[in-house]
């Protein structure tokens, strides 16, 4: 059976706040991303600008680009999460 080295109360606290930094920077690029679409969608659907198609394609690529990377950081974030799940319930079960 792997055992898993001890760690410190403080580096575990500390990984935890880089994590809740990481979902912050990954809410900030669903948002941007969700902004985007808005503003890709608002154009089509008041044509409000007169943008040609491709500067609409562009918004809307963006978005999406950056609602892909706001999930990603959030998956990541859980996987450092969850490879704290044993440091913690040793920490608990002491």
């Amino acid at each position: 059976m792997a055992t898993v080295h001890e760690m410190p109360t403080e580096e575990i606290e500390s990984t935890m706040n880089s994590i809740k930094k990481m979902i912050m920077v990954g809410a900030v690029f669903v948002v941007a991303g969700y902004l985007l679409l808005a503003v890709a969608g608002f154009e089509d659907a008041f044509t409000i600008w007169g943008w040609e198609d491709s500067a609409k394609m562009w918004f809307k690529l963006g978005g999406v680009g950056n609602i892909l990377v706001g999930i990603f950081i959030s998956l990541v974030a859980i996987i450092r999460t969850l490879s704290l799940v044993p440091h913690r319930l040793g920490a608990v079960l002491e």
